[in-house]
């Protein structure tokens, strides 16, 4: 017994430690708070007890102790009521048995401060329920919702891997593609517009492991499951603010953020090529690109003003972001390989070009 005993103090002891860690990681600022609360209270508290009551200091000794009193009162108060909303947070998650795309635009469309999605590719982005999305995104936008799309590059190995594991129920790079497309078209026809300072797309190598579907401070979750569609998995509702999942979820979001090869939708949809040549100056113009297997087309019409340009030139161009340039020789395609790039251009922008130009790495013999 007396064993038992001791084990269930040493759990206790644990538990309490290991709470207190957690604390200190999600609510570094709060914790430090309390604690120097807690300092300055026990500071007074014990102030208070060696001043005499006969000393002409009484009267400090009045106040350190109202002071002191006060201060551990609210600092105890501040705990409990914390305490409470935990508890409610934890008491109103609620269980879903698929994803309901019309109920997540009702939500998106009341939202105000944050509307966050972490996806592989999202039917809310397919031409039959974009147009109702996208109008939602904007009102939300506009009452000053801060707005996040974390989705899969459809040239990604992660994006290869789901569509093989989906096989025929989805084509997860086509899907993706039609996604960024349609929000690229969106956002030119909005163009100008003041919200678009809070509108974020980020488009992904990483696979995201959770779906997220985030409005104010609730979010739809789910994991994803190998060889099932995301949206026909249960999902958890719950709050995001100071619970476990929104840890989780920031910390997900941070590790994607911060990946090099994840890029904004302005890098998706274009690159910065700065040209050069033995008798030139320098020019920098943004082209469309497409890669395909590690080979980079890029629209020509601007290559193309100056016949000799491409020749006598080459290109310096960054694969990833915050990475230093590569260069590149740079040469017109034509016959075959000009019409296979033209259909990688089509899938990713809904149009073909008349001049392409295929990107070469440069050797340090050439």
């Amino acid at each position: 017994m007396a064993g038992s005993s001791s084990l269930r103090r040493r759990r206790t002891r644990l538990g309490v430690a290991v709470r207190l860690r957690m604390l200190a990681r999600r609510r570094p600022r709060q914790l430090a708070l309390a604690v120097a609360t807690s300092g300055i209270s026990a500071a007074m508290l014990v102030g208070a007890f060696l001043v005499r009551p006969d000393d002409p200091g009484s009267y400090w000794q009045g106040l350190l102790l109202n002071v002191g009193s006060t201060l551990l009162l609210a600092l105890i108060t501040y705990g409990l009521v914390q305490a409470v909303v935990v508890a409610l947070n934890e008491s109103s998650t609620i269980e879903h048995p698929r994803f309901d795309p019309n109920v997540y635009i009702r939500n998106v469309r009341r939202s105000s401060q944050q509307v966050t999605i972490l996806e592989t590719c999202t039917e809310l982005l397919e031409p039959w329920m974009s147009d109702d999305f996208l109008a939602a995104v904007e009102e939300s936008l506009r009452r000053g919702a801060y707005f996040e799309l974390f989705i899969l590059n459809p040239d990604s190995t992660a994006a290869r891997r789901r569509t093989d594991e989906l096989g025929p129920r989805l084509d997860v790079t086509t899907t993706i593609y039609t996604n960024l497309r349609l929000i690229m078209k969106w956002r030119d026809e909005c163009q100008g517009a003041e919200f678009l300072s809070k509108f974020h797309v980020y488009v992904c190598h990483q696979h995201p492991q959770v779906q997220v579907y985030r409005w104010d401070d609730r979010a739809l979750i789910s994991f994803h499951i190998e060889g099932e569609l995301s949206a026909e998995a249960p999902q958890i509702e719950t709050h995001m603010t100071s619970t476990p999942w929104g840890y989780f979820i920031d910390k997900r979001r941070a590790a994607l953020t911060a990946d090099k090869r994840t890029c904004t939708l302005d890098q998706y949809r274009s690159k910065e090529l700065t040209l050069s040549g033995p008798a030139d100056d320098p020019m920098t113009i943004d082209v469309h690109y497409v890669t395909d297997q590690g080979i980079f087309y890029v629209r020509g019409e601007e290559l193309a003003e100056d016949p000799g340009l491409a020749e006598r030139a080459f290109v310096q161009m960054s694969e990833w972001q915050n990475e230093p340039p590569t260069e590149f020789s740079v040469r017109q395609v034509r016959g075959a390989e000009r019409r296979r790039a033209n259909e990688l251009f089509f899938r990713k922008y809904g149009e073909r070009f008349e001049i392409c130009f295929r990107l070469t790495p440069r050797t340090s013999d050439s």
